[in-house]
């Protein structure tokens, strides 16, 4: 009998020919939680999904208690949220998540405090970092709270431009002030960054960092191997299939078929800032996760009449509505690849030039499972299961993972007897 191992792992095969069945202990025996579930005890088929929660630009703001208790009763097994910013409203909204039992919770030191485009020095200076945990972070963690910070928000995104410096200054601090707290074990961090650093993300092994955000980047990934944080991203391809429709298939962007070898097109970005991730730090992603910050389709996507701009005008465009958007943040959700989705509720109050695609066009306003109402737009069956949420583990920092458990949400081992 020859017995044949296939590991998948990370998105890497390697098959491993294996003599005897003590071999095959030897081996799992070695590496006892690189497959499967993780540590943690209130682990779920949904451990890897977190939703963006927001309603601070909503035209009629829906209670944030109301809003919680909501999600906690429609998405039984929901256990981490991501917020924008550390406010009185944003702590506001944190323990009204808690109260219901969604424990994971990601906090924002804000990108208007990490740069606001004026000088040259950034308000998260030592003695802001230090305030921020102690007033911010101790007091969630008080209260149950299995906390993470993210610094600024697509911050080298050409409306931020942020320079690579002062974010690396920023990011420094709250890290130096977390250490300093006994807290840097507890609390991970990270930088959500918009996809546009990516440069020739296709083929997904041709990816790069661009050059110019390269030093920053390469500093803060070192820093976050060496802590074992992840490296956060906005992935849409939402823009990527509107912007290019006459040549990327809709089945491939709602992930419903494959067209290559990453079988959709959300599965063909992912693996983009892997390979442009691993071009920087060999090892990276070995013991880091890459962890989606924001990943969503719009509802509606309709544009103000305008001359000359194609699809561009009042009926908008004919992809974005809510039979799709179901379609493809399923497909996502079933891929195990650890994401935040974009969002729990609409928010009918925000600009129309307040991010990338947005310009002219009410997009911004539909990307919410829920409507500003609190009414479900569709099911996301994987949220729907139960799952104990009261149980949380200090190595979950980051919404629910380790570097050791269920990696870049996917880690399985096929075991395949072929008789000679």
């Amino acid at each position: 009998t020859a017995l044949r191992l296939l590991w998948l792992h990370k998105y890497s095969i390697m098959y491993l020919p294996l003599d005897s069945l003590f071999l095959l202990a030897i081996f799992l025996s070695l590496a006892p939680n690189k497959c499967g579930a993780a540590d943690d005890d209130s682990y779920s088929a949904s451990s890897h999904i977190g939703l963006n929660y927001a309603l601070h630009l909503q035209e009629n703001p829906l209670d944030t208690n109301v809003a919680a208790s909501i999600l906690a009763s429609t998405f039984t097994s929901l256990q981490k949220a991501k917020l924008f910013g550390s406010s009185e409203r944003d702590m506001e909204d944190a323990e009204a998540l808690l109260s219901v039992g969604i424990k994971k919770i990601t906090v924002a030191v804000p990108q208007y405090l990490v740069w606001n485009g004026e000088t040259r020095t950034s308000a998260v200076d030592s003695a802001f970092a230090g305030t921020f945990v102690d007033t911010v972070i101790k007091p969630l963690m008080e209260k149950g709270a299995t906390v993470s910070i993210a610094v600024g928000n697509e911050p080298f995104a050409y409306w931020h431009a942020t320079p690579g410096d002062i974010l690396l200054s920023a990011y420094r601090n709250v890290r130096t002030a977390l250490i300093e707290a006994d807290l840097k074990k507890s609390v991970q961090m990270m930088v959500p960054f918009q996809f546009g650093i990516i440069e020739n993300s296709y083929p997904p092994s041709d990816a790069t960092i661009q050059d110019e955000f390269l030093p920053a980047i390469e500093e803060l990934v070192q820093l976050m191997y060496e802590d074992g944080d992840p490296f956060e991203i906005n992935i849409y391809p939402y823009f990527a299939f509107r912007d290019n429709a006459d040549e990327i298939p809709l089945e491939y962007a709602l992930g419903s078929s494959g067209g290559d070898n990453y079988g959709s097109l959300f599965q063909a970005m992912h693996a983009a800032v892997e390979f442009a991730l691993l071009k920087l730090h060999s090892n990276f992603t070995e013991n880091n996760l890459i962890v989606v910050g924001e990943v969503g389709w719009p509802t509606e996507d309709t544009y103000f009449p305008s001359e000359d701009n194609g699809w561009r005008n009042d009926t908008g465009f004919p992809h974005a509505n809510v039979q799709n958007a179901e379609i493809f943040l399923n497909n996502v959700l079933a891929t195990g690849i650890p994401v935040y989705v974009f969002e729990a509720f609409d928010e009918q109050a925000k600009s129309v030039d307040s991010g990338a695609g947005a310009q002219f066009s009410n997009v911004e306003n539909h990307w919410g499972i829920f409507t500003e109402d609190g009414d479900l737009k569709f099911e996301v069956p994987v949220l729907m299961e139960s799952v104990d949420n009261t149980s949380t583990s200090e190595a979950n920092a980051i919404g629910g993972y380790s570097s050791s458990s269920f990696v870049s949400g996917v880690c399985v081992l096929f075991i395949r007897l072929s008789f000679l």
